[in-house]
């Protein structure tokens, strides 16, 4: 596990090559502990700090791992043949609504822009989900060979 943790983080820049699942869903569960133990030593040792605080705290923590998470998804669309279209419009559509959150108006306005985004990004993250958890090509692919020839734990 601790492996591919390693590995997520030398390839955080990397949107080349393919991943294996291992290589994708062992830092996304590190993180989600490491995300999840930040906020909870945060809210529990600065209890004075207001939500917002708090908010700006998980905000920052979500743009740290962003840029691996989308190198990483990419790389993982990759090991099937898909491009990184998909991981694309996600980034987009969450950074789109991160910011609108911290700069839009809030009331019926605000649900109004930011409703049919949020489906959008519900529906390409499902898409991403199910292509995610499909077998790769055991062959080579534009992309490069198979990863699991490489990696032998």
């Amino acid at each position: 596990m601790w492996t591919f943790y390693a590995e997520y983080w030398r390839n955080a820049l990397n949107f080349k090559g393919r991943s294996r699942r291992k290589a994708l869903w062992y830092p996304i569960l590190l993180n989600h502990v490491i995300f999840t133990a930040v906020i909870n030593i945060f809210c529990a040792t600065v209890l004075s700090f207001s939500e917002q605080s708090i908010s700006i705290v998980n905000t920052l923590l979500a743009l740290i791992f962003f840029v691996p998470d989308y190198a990483v998804s990419t790389r993982r669309l990759h090991d099937s043949g898909r491009t990184m279209l998909l991981p694309t419009l996600f980034g987009i559509t969450i950074l789109y609504t991160q910011l609108l959150s911290y700069i839009a108006p809030t009331g019926t306005f605000a649900i109004i822009i930011t409703f049919p985004i949020s489906i959008f990004s519900l529906v390409v993250s499902i898409l991403i989900l199910i292509f995610s958890l499909l077998p790769g090509d055991k062959q080579v692919n534009d992309y490069g060979s198979n990863p699991r020839v490489h990696h032998i734990f």
